[in-house]
């Protein structure tokens, strides 16, 4: 599938899958970043997308990412938004951690969609019961 792609800034690069059987492909960082603790950090991607319709885009961890405590949230790219790309990122700790340019610390990932339609709920036996309400 073809996903265009728009290059926002100098050092912005496309996303690549780095092997075969990935299902996201890495973002590279076009500048340098410093991500600071006790705050949700919107993180300049670079790039611009055009999503298909009947799919959405995700920027989602690296597992490398994680392991040096950098939570990658990942909140839906909609079909139409033509704007740069964002990462939204905390971190663990309390010390700020430096992002160099170049570096990939997030994947860009598709996925299919499929809209609703919304009528009135329908009763059923489970009822509210939740977590653990079926047993061990």
């Amino acid at each position: 599938m073809l996903v265009q792609v728009k290059l926002l800034k100098e050092g912005a690069r496309f996303p690549e899958y780095k092997k075969d059987l990935d299902v996201g492909a890495d973002v590279y960082m076009p500048d340098r970043f410093i991500l600071t603790p006790g705050v949700m950090n919107k993180v300049p991607l670079g790039i611009a997308t055009f999503i298909p319709q009947g799919f959405k885009g995700n920027i989602i961890p690296r597992s490398g990412t994680l392991l040096r405590g950098i939570m990658v949230h990942n909140p839906a790219i909609d079909p139409g938004y033509t704007g740069e790309v964002h990462a939204m990122v905390t971190i663990l700790g309390n010390d700020p951690i430096v992002i160099a340019e170049g570096e990939r610390i997030c994947s860009f990932e598709l996925t299919p969609t499929v809209r609703c339609q919304f009528v009135e709920a329908i009763a059923s036996d489970r009822g509210d019961a939740g977590f653990n309400s079926t047993g061990k």
